[in-house]
């Protein structure tokens, strides 16, 4: 439905081995368009494997990403994208807005002014920018040929695939604009995997944080490793939500390893996980915990959940 010529612009629809009709719908609608092409997956490689197959099947200059609950709800969203990739030639076109609107719901354009504006900004800029979200995907453009360049792809069969691919790309932009273009609408679905809590959703958050921390160990600014420590700490992977559903014994490792390695103060990562205490025994804690069975951590996971339901109970 967008107001290009077909033949500028190609749509790559990726079945990541769906069990229901989603691939004969897909067939359906794109009958009648040459530029839709429809990829058949043979294994389930989550979300990170289906926009790995979609990448290497482009053949644009720029790729745009859309989940499939998603939609954009503006017809020129396309155009407006190219407008600015014409006067800025920038690797990575980033969306400063992060709109998650329901079903019934719209957005007004009209919020951010019918004219288009955008600021073209480094990588370190855009980092110090309070809007700016190492995820999702889906929220930006980006040079097709700068994410083969430099090899960067996303993880296969695991959840939050996209928090360490952002960071990746972003660092690897050597020019960046930022627009603020309200295009996005995200269908919040309480259905969805990342709405129900799991072992193995922790277990992808736990490997989501070795990737970023494998990064940020890397020769990179200081700029972007301080971003990457201090988000890591505070948000998806962080302690105090891991030590919740995730087995302490694990989140205790992986996070500690962080302050092991230098890559941030004990000042702020008591600041950023309030629940944990630096004590002259941290050392000797951190070793019985790594040596203890899991078996022996039950008691202290309940005395957590009954914590938990009880602070919910009273919030």
């Amino acid at each position: 439905m967008q107001d290009m010529a077909e033949h500028e612009y190609e749509v790559i629809v990726v079945n990541d081995c769906s069990t229901d009709d989603s691939c004969l719908y897909a067939e359906e609608a794109a009958n009648g368009h040459p530029n839709t092409v429809i990829v058949c997956r043979q294994e389930n490689g989550c979300c990170g494997g289906a926009r790995n197959t979609a990448l290497k099947q482009a053949h644009g200059r720029y790729v745009l990403f859309l989940d499939a609950d998603d939609f954009w709800q503006y017809t020129d969203t396309l155009s407006v994208f190219r407008k600015v990739i014409e006067a800025t030639d920038a690797d990575v076109i980033d969306n400063n807005l992060i709109n998650r609107v329901c079903y019934d719901a719209t957005l007004s354009r009209q919020t951010y002014g019918p004219a288009v504006k955008f600021l073209s900004v480094g990588c370190d800029e855009l980092l110090d920018k309070p809007d700016f979200k190492p995820y999702p995907a889906w929220n930006a453009a980006y040079r097709l040929d700068t994410i083969i360049r430099n090899g960067v792809w996303f993880a296969e069969h695991v959840q939050y695939e996209d928090v360490d691919w952002r960071m990746r790309i972003v660092y690897a932009a050597k020019s960046i604009a930022c627009v603020s273009f309200p295009y996005y609408c995200y269908r919040k679905n309480p259905k969805s995997i990342l709405n129900k809590p799991s072992t193995k959703l922790m277990h992808d958050a736990v490997r989501c944080y070795t990737r970023i921390y494998d990064f940020a160990s890397g020769d990179i600014r200081k700029t972007a490793k301080s971003y990457l420590c201090s988000w890591i700490l505070s948000n998806v992977t962080s302690f105090p939500m891991l030590s919740r559903v995730y087995p302490l014994r694990e989140s205790m490792i992986a996070i500690s390893t962080m302050a092991k390695a230098g890559l941030l103060s004990k000042e702020t990562y008591v600041s950023l996980c309030p629940d944990i205490r630096f004590s002259r025994r941290s050392r000797a804690v951190l070793y019985i915990l790594k040596e203890m069975p899991r078996v022996l951590l039950v008691p202290y996971r309940v005395a957590m959940l009954v914590k938990n339901a009880i602070r919910a109970a009273i919030g």
